[in-house]
């Protein structure tokens, strides 16, 4: 019976390195407990890659996400100690890693900003993913997405963003303005800015009241969507009587049918409203290269928002 031994740290120095970018966080904070050998490897060493991971905090809250270790609570005060704790561990375990997504929330502090851009160092991911509340967030995105610029990039605004600031933002592979709870007023997107979005970001959703069209510049946008060399996804809410109007001066009603054919326009399908079934009425048109999505549209005459999606497929 031979009894077999090897002390890890004699394989080459490469060896080891690929090795430790297949082990998870949490265990690379076992192992660099274990002697002053692994916890030079383990801060020297790349941790691989993790498909989705995150950070959010403000003054009274802290969630960070990476692989399957977590930390978070709303009794974590994030001052400059708290801050310089955390980087000093995140030091510790790692030189290097990669994400599939990393996703961001501030409090728009520049303290906030400083302890992000220390803490991400080395870090590459294939889109950064912002939630955002005020202008001042908006500008810390700005700076992110500089330090990350290979990256593809998400945002979701929740709070009634001025025309000005959405000038300042980069193509954007999903970029979405809502209305959140705390704040129900939004600003109008002038047409001219609503054309540049179309041709710059891949994916727009727009709340209710932020696009409003005249029959033109609806069917400008139409033009511009079909035409588009990428594939898009445009989504807005618009007022239903406004939109039915639109739709009848080009034939298209409540009783048009599958397979009509009416101008550039043809009905792939119309469905009324059926309240036993608790559907609401939904048109689909193809225009040009353009495949066109109506729901919760009222034909009769009313106000209520009507959802438009817009899809282009090259």
């Amino acid at each position: 019976l031979f009894h077999f031994s090897m002390d890890i740290f004699s394989l080459p120095s490469v060896f080891l390195h690929e090795m430790m970018k297949h082990v998870t966080v949490k265990d690379r904070l076992r192992l660099r407990r274990t002697c002053r050998a692994f916890e030079k490897l383990v801060a020297e060493s790349n941790a691989g890659y993790t498909e989705d991971a995150g950070i959010a905090l403000d003054k009274m809250m802290f969630d960070l996400d990476i692989s399957d270790v977590s930390v978070s609570g709303l009794d974590i005060v994030c001052n400059e100690e708290v801050f310089h704790r955390i980087l000093s561990l995140r030091k510790r375990l790692f030189n290097r890693i990669s994400f599939g997504d990393f996703f961001i929330k501030t409090d728009g502090s520049t303290s906030a900003l400083e302890f992000i851009q220390q803490f991400t160092q080395n870090f590459k991911t294939r889109q950064l993913s912002f939630y955002i509340n005020n202008a001042k967030e908006i500008d810390n995105a700005l700076k992110l997405m500089d330090e990350f610029p290979r990256s593809k990039y998400c945002m979701a605004i929740w709070y009634a963003v001025l025309p000005e600031k959405l000038v300042e933002l980069p193509p954007t592979k999903k970029l979405g303005i809502y209305k959140s709870s705390e704040n129900l007023v939004q600003t109008h997107i002038p047409i001219g800015l609503f054309y540049k979005m179309i041709s710059l970001h891949k994916y727009l959703s727009f709340d209710y009241g932020y696009v409003i069209l005249t029959f033109n510049e609806w069917n400008n946008a139409l033009e511009m969507i079909s035409d588009h060399k990428d594939d898009i996804n445009v989504q807005f809410k618009m007022e239903s009587e406004t939109l039915v109007s639109y739709l009848r001066t080009h034939g298209i009603s409540e009783n048009s049918e599958e397979g009509d054919l009416t101008g550039e326009y043809e009905v792939l399908g119309n469905y009324p409203q059926d309240i036993h079934c608790q559907r609401d009425a939904s048109i689909y048109l193809r225009f040009k290269n353009c495949r066109i999505s109506i729901t919760n549209i009222v034909w009769t005459r009313d106000f209520s928002g009507t959802n438009v999606e817009i899809i282009t497929r090259k």
